[in-house]
C-alpha cells in the first residue's frame, strides 16, 4: 500500500510519462513552499520504487541525475 505522498508522486510521474519530472516540481507538489530539510523526497522515491518492484512492475522508476525522475513503462 502506498502512503499519500508516494501516491502523489506516482500520479505526477504517470501524468508526465515518459517525460522527466524535476525534483523541484515533485517537492513543490508535495510540500508547496515549505519542503522538509531532510532527504524526505529521496525516502518517498525509495519507498515508491520498492512498492512498484514488489508489485511486479520491475524497475520502471528511473532517476535522471540532475534532472529528476521518470517512469519508463514498456508496452
Amino acid at each position: 500500500m502506498l502512503h499519500e505522498k508516494e501516491a502523489s508522486i506516482l500520479t505526477l510521474l504517470l501524468d508526465a510519462a515518459p517525460e522527466v519530472v524535476s525534483s523541484a516540481t515533485i517537492s513543490y507538489a508535495l510540500w508547496r513552499d515549505e519542503p522538509p530539510e531532510s532527504g524526505a523526497l529521496r525516502t518517498h522515491i525509495y519507498n515508491l520504487r520498492k512498492a512498484l518492484t514488489s508489485l511486479g512492475a520491475g524497475e520502471v522508476l528511473k532517476t535522471r541525475r540532475g534532472k529528476g525522475y521518470a517512469l519508463e513503462i514498456m508496452p
